[in-house]
């Protein structure tokens, strides 16, 4: 009966496991390809439809919040060293620039939003390096 339970507790791990291997390469595989589907469009699109694949990792997330816990340890956050900060001005500024790339149609509205949009990823960004964890 123990050796039992012992397996179901290592199947329900392990399938935790999976299905969190699972959402992270499948939503970073979604990122990629919507990303390429912006710089050259229909790129991916003539082949595939990015719908599905969109579908599956909303579901695949469902079950990778509801899955349990691998393991059991206390986490333990370190505080933010300096290249997290310059790792977030260079993301923020990349994320401005893809941003103008993408409306530069608009004219001199397309600097003023991706200023801003820049502006919230790093606010963000460093609202989260900075969060007082230690009374989560």
């Amino acid at each position: 009966m123990i050796k039992n339970r012992d397996n179901k507790i290592k199947v329900t791990q392990l399938s935790g496991l999976l299905i969190k291997w699972v959402f992270q390469y499948a939503f970073v595989s979604y990122l990629f390809f919507y990303l390429l589907e912006t710089l050259s469009p229909g790129f991916i699109t003539r082949s595939y439809n990015l719908n599905y694949h969109l579908g599956f990792v909303i579901i695949i997330s469902l079950f990778h919040f509801i899955a349990i816990p691998v393991g059991g340890e206390a986490k333990t956050y370190e505080k933010p060293k300096i290249k997290d900060f310059i790792f977030s001005i260079i993301f923020s500024l990349i994320a401005s620039v893809a941003i103008n790339y993408r409306l530069n149609e608009l004219g001199s509205v397309s600097y003023l939003i991706s200023i801003l949009s820049g502006l919230i990823i790093l606010s963000l960004t460093l609202y989260i390096l900075l969060e007082d964890r230690e009374n989560i």
